[in-house]
């Protein structure tokens, strides 16, 4: 639940944490949040592994997915 971790938080860093999720969430019009990006670099992580493993693999992409690959990598 949200709450039990919210109270780790100072008053800064919970604007922080609410100024990260809200930019995680956020879309230009016609565009993509980073959550979005990060469903699809679930998907083409999942292909990856079924179809390249044991391979070296470069993925070129742009800011929104690369930060989608962080998060993911990073989780």
């Amino acid at each position: 639940h949200l709450s039990s971790h919210l109270r780790f938080f100072n008053a800064s860093s919970y604007i922080e944490f609410i100024i990260f999720l809200d930019a995680f969430y956020w879309a230009p019009p016609g565009g993509e949040s980073i959550a979005n990006a990060c469903l699809r670099v679930d998907r083409v992580l999942e292909q990856l592994k079924h179809e390249c493993s044991g391979l070296r693999v470069l993925v070129v992409c742009h800011g929104n997915i690369m930060q989608g690959f962080r998060v993911r990598i990073e989780k």
